[in-house]
């Protein structure tokens, strides 16, 4: 029988041992007895062996869950950090809006495994947005999203108070 209790395993095994008549004036033999002591001990070694195995498996997994999960982590953070470094090289460049923003576009389809990014600024009156950048599947600029007017939106909110909508 194998148990879990608190952290740890412990394993029981079943032992059967051999009955031997009684000998000589005390009954019993001294030989047989240690025999038996020593059946004994060596059985609860093996049930101790048994259950640090089975400690070390579930110890194993433990570890290699929490590895594969600083994998992942250390991956999204190395994808956040290259996206950062591109968009940051883009904005940095002495350019055009829109020659800033195309970079920053592509930079997130390439490294967030988007299907395609755009970017729109509020224009001058604040009433429209206008297209400044579009990678990935639709990379067209002059398109029916080209200009869009803040009352069509469904997410008008994010518009009004000036926040990014991803």
């Amino acid at each position: 029988m194998l148990k879990n209790r608190r952290g740890s395993s412990v394993c029981a095994l079943p032992l059967t041992t051999v009955h031997r008549a009684p000998r000589g004036p005390r009954g019993g033999s001294t030989e047989a007895d240690a025999i038996a002591r020593r059946k004994s001990d060596s059985s609860r070694s093996v049930a101790n062996q048994v259950a640090l195995a089975v400690d070390d498996a579930v110890e194993l997994r433990r570890v290699t869950t929490c590895e594969e999960g600083l994998r992942a982590a250390m991956s999204e953070r190395t994808r956040l950090s290259a996206v950062r470094a591109e968009i940051g090289m883009a904005l940095a460049r002495q350019d055009t809006l829109r020659g800033m923003c195309i970079p920053g576009a592509e930079a997130m389809v390439s490294h967030l495994d988007a299907a395609f990014a755009r970017i729109w600024t509020l224009n001058s009156d604040g009433q429209e947005l206008e297209l400044q950048a579009s990678a990935g599947m639709y990379t067209r600029l002059d398109g029916r999203y080209s200009r869009i007017p803040l009352g069509q939106l469904k997410n008008r909110s994010d518009c009004s108070e000036r926040r990014a909508h991803l």
